[in-house]
């Protein structure tokens, strides 16, 4: 026997019975249903896509609904994910592709987008991370796991929130950081039990002169800088590689510059050849990489005897 997840008057609400939203985007007939996580058909009751978590359930089919008992169990809306962004930016800085491809490889169907003030300056990263671990307490559901995706110096501000909420015993299960600059006041206290994953370009260099100390930034900054290539490539010509960085007046006293590096001591460290600060809204780029080194489990998970 089938069982539907149908609203009742199908005609007019856009949602089923599990509150999720009929999405004629991919289906215009109103078929599917978008649980984030997956897409659910329900005309055959069943997800067309594998579980993103059907690793730790080895005794269910990929494709299941609810463990199989959809009468009593309506499917979880998963893990919920937390998205802070960088420095002179807001939310819009993520393209809603890229947050829910991110989501969905973390194995998410929820996700909140944080907004702050995007001073490039330490102390408004450690105000913003306060603000930021009171948004988490007011919008998620603790009977679910919690991940946080923060990019440029919205990664140190998350990690900084990522301290702070690991006080409590509502841990935070995945930090993921995007073309974050590192510095040395903004890390992971020692032996924290949040999965820390980095993920940088190699030549990105708003990393490397993005950290402290704090100066004022000069009115206008260009930085130049030409690479031939002509004795690698021969007859082909010769290739120029040009970065260009510009900051207008109005932000002049308003941020810092000084050297920075890609990666964290202890997080699980990816890099891409890429030139640019927009590693964040290429995630297949590095979704092979994110899909083999989060974590499904709980930190207060309790062991199995």
């Amino acid at each position: 026997m089938l069982i539907s997840d149908r609203s009742f008057n199908s005609g007019s609400s856009r949602y089923g019975y599990n509150g999720k939203e009929m999405d004629k985007e991919i289906n215009a007939e109103g078929n599917w249903q978008d649980y984030g996580m997956r897409a659910y058909d329900t005309r055959i009751a069943r997800f067309p896509s594998v579980d993103p978590l059907t690793s730790g359930y080895p005794m269910l089919t990929p494709y299941q609904y609810a463990s199989n008992t959809p009468i009593q169990a309506i499917d979880l809306d998963g893990l919920e994910a937390f998205f802070f962004h960088g420095t002179w930016s807001d939310p819009s800085t993520f393209e809603q592709s890229s947050i829910k491809t991110i989501q969905n490889t973390l194995g998410n169907t929820s996700h909140f987008e944080f907004k702050w003030n995007g001073n490039n300056t330490q102390e408004s990263r450690e105000q913003a991370a306060k603000e930021f671990v009171k948004f988490i307490k007011a919008n998620r559901d603790k009977n679910q796991p919690l991940n946080i995706v923060g990019h440029s110096h919205g990664g140190n501000g998350a990690i900084l929130a990522t301290n702070e909420q690991n006080k409590t015993n509502d841990k935070v299960l995945n930090l993921v950081t995007i073309n974050t600059p590192v510095t040395s006041e903004n890390q992971l206290k020692e032996n924290s039990p949040t999965n820390h994953v980095n993920l940088y370009n190699y030549f990105d260099i708003v990393q490397t002169i993005g950290g402290a100390p704090n100066l004022n930034l000069i009115p206008s900054v260009n930085l130049k800088f030409d690479i031939n290539l002509n004795p690698f490539y021969n007859n082909f010509g010769s290739v120029d590689l040009k970065i260009d960085i510009e900051f207008d007046g109005s932000q002049r006293g308003t941020g810092e510059i000084g050297l920075g590096s890609r990666t964290f001591v202890g997080a699980k460290n990816f890099g891409y050849f890429g030139w640019k600060h927009d590693l964040h809204n290429k995630p297949m780029s590095f979704l092979d990489d994110l899909k083999t080194s989060i974590t499904t489990k709980k930190n207060n998970e309790p062991k199995k005897p």
